[in-house]
């Protein structure tokens, strides 16, 4: 799929997500600490995303496919 429809494909969810607000208003999770490491965050991903590929959404035309490995 090309960028700029990649793009386009994403603005069209923006609204209908339903942010969790869980810091002072803010939808961003910590992961980092001692704790972490690249199994427990392959973990997450693998929980968070069901598919194996992803879309990922920089700019408008800097949009592409990739794999969640």
């Amino acid at each position: 799929m090309e960028s700029r429809l990649i793009y386009k494909s994403n603005t069209t969810y923006l609204n209908k997500v339903t942010w969790d607000f869980v810091n002072n208003g803010s939808e961003w999770y910590f992961i980092g600490n001692e704790n972490i490491n690249e199994e427990k965050i392959t973990e997450i991903v693998n929980q968070t995303f069901l598919n194996n590929s992803l879309y990922i959404v920089l700019r408008r035309d800097d949009s592409h496919e990739i794999q969640k490995s």
